[in-house]
Formats: C-alpha cells, structure tokens, sequence
C-alpha cells in the first residue's frame, strides 16, 4: 500500500470514531433529556 492509501484508511478511520462518538454522545443527551421532561 502507498502511502496515500494508509493515509485515506487512516482518514476513513478516525471519520468513523469522530461520527460514533458524536452519535452516542447525541443519544445520551436525548436520553437525559427525556428524563428529565418525564
């Protein structure tokens, strides 16, 4: 592999980690939200 696909694979990575993150980060607000409407 050249060192512009290590470096797109990276890249592709850290996009997923940086997007699950915000995503659980968004539910866990959306949960506490939740709570303390009810």
């Amino acid at each position: 592999m050249s060192g512009y696909e290590v470096f797109s694979v990276l890249v592709y990575a850290c996009s997923l980690c940086i997007f699950e993150t915000l995503f659980n980060s968004l539910l866990l607000y959306t949960r506490l939200s939740v709570c303390v409407l009810l």
